[in-house]
């Protein structure tokens, strides 16, 4: 049996956006469901389809000009852009899958979440700093 090789810096590229939507979406579903009430779709408009939207043009989904609160075309576009980016279920619906791996934690981020974050890291023996809540060099290098 071949056994390969996967080099750190891939295997870190790949476990920390798969472990952070992996706590977001199993780890903290209440706060989840917070962000959005229910699925948002194509016709939708107001505040959570707004929040979407900013999520899309953090990510370089979508243009600023196409923040509108609305859910139209272009934004049912880029939702399914990115659920075929993510190897989610590609319907243009932005339910909780799809939030959750919008919602990455990154360096510089701090709060709850960044520190449920270190408790798990820390469980599994891959984080040995304070749990802060501070997503600083000892978060990213776990």
């Amino acid at each position: 049996m071949l056994k390969k090789h996967i080099p750190l810096n891939v295997l870190r590229s790949i476990a920390i956006p798969v472990v952070t939507a992996g706590f977001i979406f199993l780890i903290a579903p209440s706060s989840a469901d917070a962000a959005i009430e229910s699925p948002l779709k194509e016709g939708a408009s107001g505040e959570e389809v707004e929040h979407l939207q900013q999520l899309l043009v953090d990510n370089g989904l979508l243009n600023k000009e196409d923040l509108t609160g609305e859910y139209e075309t272009a934004t049912s576009e880029a939702v399914k852009d990115f659920q075929g980016s993510q190897n989610l279920l590609v319907d243009g619906i932005a339910g909780l899958q799809t939030f959750g791996a919008l919602s990455h934690l990154e360096a510089g981020d701090e709060g709850d979440f960044v520190e449920e974050l270190q408790s798990r890291l820390s469980d599994f023996n891959y984080y040995n700093g304070d749990l802060d809540g501070l997503f600083g060099p000892l978060t990213e290098k776990a």
